[in-house]
C-alpha cells in the first residue's frame, strides 16, 4: 500500500513538469539602449513630458525646476528659497495639467516655509510663462502634510483619467500617523486639481475633520 501511494505521489509531481516542458521557449529579450540626456544632477526627483516633447524635471535638494529640450537643460525661475528642504524632503513631485497647451499650469508637491515660521509639505499650482523661463504661483491646493525631521516626505503626484489628482504622502517617520485619518501623512489623497477641494467620491468626504475628507487610502509608510 505504501509503495502504491508513493508511486501515485511521484506521478502527481512528474506530470506538471512533463507538461511544462512542452511550452515553447520564450523569444529573445529585446535589446535595451541607455542614453544620457542630462548629467550633473543632484537627486533628480520627478520628470514629466510637455505636449511639445520638452521635459520638465525637479531636483529635490537643489530645489530647482528645469526644462530639457534637444540636449540642453536650463533652470526656470522659481522661488526656491521658500522650499523647505531637509533629508528626504524638498522639491519633489511634479504633474502637468491636462490642459497645459492652453493654460500652462503645472503642480508641485514640496516642503514649504510658512509665512511667520514653521514648515509643512503641500501641493501647489503654478503657471509657466510662454517661454518657460519663470513660474508664477497660481494657488495652494492642500497644506499640512507632516514633515518631522524631513524623512519620509512622500510627495508623488498623479492626475488620473477622471481628472482627479492623487497625492502620495509620507508618514514623517512617525509610526502612528498612517492609521490616523485626521493626519494627511501616510496616505493617498484625492482632490480636485483646479480647486483643491476633496474629490466628491472620497470615502470620508463628509467627515467633520477637514483632513479626513481628502483620504483615499491610508496605512502607508512613504508613498
Amino acid at each position: 500500500m505504501r509503495i502504491l501511494l508513493g508511486l501515485l505521489l511521484v506521478g502527481a509531481l512528474v506530470a506538471p513538469t512533463t507538461a511544462a516542458s512542452a511550452v515553447p521557449s520564450p523569444r529573445a529579450k529585446p535589446a535595451l539602449t541607455v542614453t544620457t540626456i542630462a548629467s550633473g544632477l543632484d537627486h533628480p526627483w520627478d520628470v514629466r513630458p510637455l505636449p511639445d516633447g520638452r521635459l520638465l524635471y525637479t531636483q529635490r535638494d537643489r530645489r530647482t525646476l528645469s526644462v530639457w529640450s534637444d540636449g540642453v537643460s536650463r533652470r526656470i525661475a522659481f522661488p526656491s528659497r521658500r522650499i523647505w528642504h531637509r533629508v528626504e524632503t524638498g522639491l519633489l513631485g511634479l504633474a502637468i495639467d491636462p490642459g497645459f497647451a492652453t493654460n500652462h499650469r503645472i503642480y508641485t508637491c514640496n516642503g514649504w516655509k510658512r509665512t511667520g515660521g514653521g514648515h509643512d509639505v503641500r501641493v501647489m499650482a503654478w503657471t509657466l510663462d510662454a517661454g518657460l523661463t519663470h513660474a508664477t504661483k497660481a494657488g495652494t491646493l492642500v497644506t499640512g502634510m507632516p514633515t518631522g525631521n524631513g524623512r519620509h516626505g512622500g510627495c508623488r503626484l498623479l492626475i488620473a483619467t477622471d481628472g482627479s489628482m492623487l497625492v502620495g504622502t509620507g508618514d514623517a517617520q512617525h509610526g502612528r500617523v498612517p492609521q490616523n485619518k485626521r493626519s494627511l501623512g501616510g496616505k493617498t489623497l484625492r482632490l480636485d486639481p483646479e480647486t483643491g477641494a476633496p474629490w466628491p467620491t472620497n470615502p470620508f468626504v463628509h467627515a467633520a475633520n477637514k483632513h479626513k475628507r481628502y483620504v483615499e487610502t491610508y496605512g502607508h509608510r512613504n508613498v
